[in-house]
């Protein structure tokens, strides 16, 4: 079984390629970028291939004794541990929205695609109020992406093998802990099992190994009469 090819290497978008990928997703793209502690960088590219900067300070938030990253943090816990209020999302829209409303499209239907940064991975957008209480998700169409990069890839994978050997399949691994409070998140025991099945069920060519708590497979790609990949999910 030959091995698995490795994934082309991706260029950094330039702000040509950020534009034409705004207007072939005909959507309102905003990318975030935590610099420091106190500064927080938005860009916002509107589906004609404007590009909007702004910048947000967040100095500020030292004096009431709180940071970007605890907000976000104290919005989950509340959430999770279902809070009949929640100041937090207000706030975080006041720091995250309010500056680039004026750039968000009017239209409900129309998509906007969020790219957020660091602590932001971990923020509901979507549950984020305004002063009128009206939640984002009500005003915009949100989606997230982990970054322009992979948006553009979804749509363009350019030079990708056509029919790859082989593929990686990892399950049930050892879990990290989250903070604050230290929680250690459960392991997924069902994902190692799969793992043996598909290894097994993969024939002589298929390999299983055990490492760090991982199970992980190898395992041959095989296609029906019509050149159909198999799926195993």
């Amino acid at each position: 079984m030959s091995p698995i090819p490795p994934l082309p290497a991706v260029e950094p978008p330039t702000i040509a390629d950020i534009q034409r990928i705004a207007v072939t997703q005909n959507a309102t793209l905003v990318e975030y970028s935590l610099v420091g502690d106190y500064q927080l960088y938005i860009w916002v590219i509107q589906p004609g291939g404007e590009v909007h900067f702004t910048s947000v300070n967040l100095q500020p938030l030292d004096q009431q004794n709180t940071s970007l990253t605890q907000l976000v943090r104290n919005t989950r816990e509340k959430i999770e541990k279902k809070a009949e209020s929640i100041p937090e999302l207000r706030q975080l829209h006041e720091l995250l929205i309010e500056p680039i409303a004026s750039y968000l499209p009017d239209d409900p239907q129309a998509r906007v695609i969020l790219f957020p940064h660091g602590e932001l991975f971990l923020l509901p957008f979507p549950a984020l109020q305004d002063s009128n209480n009206t939640y984002l998700i009500q005003k915009h169409t949100l989606l997230t992406a982990p970054a322009i990069q992979a948006l553009d890839f979804s749509k363009n994978p350019g030079n990708l093998p056509a029919s790859p050997s082989a593929a990686l399949v990892v399950g049930n691994p050892t879990m990290p802990q989250v903070d604050p409070p230290p929680v250690a998140l459960g392991r997924c025991t069902s994902g190692g099992r799969t793992n043996r099945q598909i290894a097994e069920n993969s024939g002589p060519d298929g390999r299983c190994g055990h490492e760090n708590g991982d199970f992980t497979s190898v395992i041959p790609i095989r296609s029906d009469s019509s050149g159909n990949s198999w799926d195993f999910g």
